[in-house]
């Protein structure tokens, strides 16, 4: 993959270190305007890089100031939310932070409990498959939920991350699309997955919900093995330059809190048709492998108000589908 201006730019302001890197130089070294040496130092600003502009009147320059940037364990810090995060535990490395969080919400803790951890090594996808990460950094988060919401409800809560974790992918750099029922893609490729565990009162009522959201985010393009490139990626092979994984974090959860409030306001039908809005599944033609083994092939028309997907086939009859995997075979 070719590097992009802000890459570029960003491999030239580490080899200056500290010493101001005149812009009218970098312009001329490598190839570019004043206007795209300025929109890639803002994308490497946003990004969580440290970036001072100097104006000497007739000539300008810029340095990267090396301090490290905060680290997931500096999250606690960057959060501007009111109950996301605000009891946080950090862990350099778990099992699963999923694990940690039911552990923490069966023992009393706080909705909006948050768990991040560094590395995990027993990782989970949907329906028990193991999470496969690519090589680099990553983002590994649970959130402990508390919603009032009927438990045969609880499937609403994935809606709303995936729209918040769509919103941060923004953030970072990236056009992501949410892909049914619960993965983030970026040109066709997963960047990101939700998995939801529910614990019920018994009375038909949610007791918890365990909402885990793991983002590949810092590795490499050269770095992704050749047998993953076709259907992962990370947000730095998508954006072209790494990304702060606390700054992303950050963001990540003050999304969530806007939508899982927002939700409140607009039910189910608002979020969904935000989702709508985004979605790479609906419209194409696909092919759904079910729990017992048998496919279901036609195009992907539209998810109902019980998250279930509704796939017309070619004989006309439309099949509804609350769990399945899901491969596109034609966009519209």
């Amino acid at each position: 993959m070719k590097p992009g201006p802000a890459e570029l730019v960003l491999a030239e302001l580490l080899e200056c270190g500290q010493v101001e890197a005149p812009a009218d130089d970098v312009c001329r070294k490598l190839g570019l305007s004043p206007r795209e040496l300025y929109e890639a130092v803002e994308t490497l600003r946003a990004a969580g890089h440290d970036i001072a502009w100097m104006d000497h009147g007739a000539s300008r320059g810029f340095v990267l100031r090396l301090q490290a940037r905060p680290g997931l364990a500096d999250l606690g810090s960057l959060l501007k939310t009111s109950f996301i995060g605000r009891n946080l535990v950090w862990q350099e490395e778990v099992g699963s932070t999923n694990d940690l969080a039911r552990q923490l919400a069966e023992g009393g803790a706080p909705h909006g409990t948050v768990v991040v951890a560094g590395r995990q090594s027993a990782g989970r996808g949907r329906r028990g498959r193991t999470w496969v990460s690519l090589p680099g950094e990553h983002l590994y988060a649970s959130v402990v939920l508390r919603p009032q919401l009927a438990a045969e409800r609880a499937f609403e809560i994935v809606f709303t991350a995936a729209l918040a974790a769509a919103e941060a992918l923004e953030w970072a750099g990236v056009t992501p699309c949410v892909k049914w029922p619960n993965d983030l893609e970026v040109d066709d490729r997963k960047v990101a997955g939700i998995l939801t565990e529910l614990s019920d009162d018994g009375r038909g009522g949610v007791r918890h919900i365990v909402l885990g959201i793991g983002m590949n985010v810092n590795a490499p393009a050269e770095a992704i093995p050749e047998e993953l490139r076709a259907r992962a990626t990370s947000v730095q092979a998508a954006a072209g330059v790494p990304v702060s994984c606390a700054h992303l974090a950050a963001t990540l959860f003050e999304r969530l809190e806007e939508w899982l409030v927002l939700a409140r306001s607009l039910g189910f039908g608002g979020v969904l048709d935000s989702w709508r809005a985004r979605s790479s599944t609906l419209g194409g033609e696909v092919r759904v492998l079910l729990g017992d083994g048998q496919a279901v092939a036609g195009v992907a028309e539209d998810v109902d108000e019980s998250g279930a997907l509704l796939v017309r086939e070619a004989s006309g009859r439309v099949q509804r589908i609350l769990a399945g995997d899901v491969t596109t075979l034609r966009r519209a």
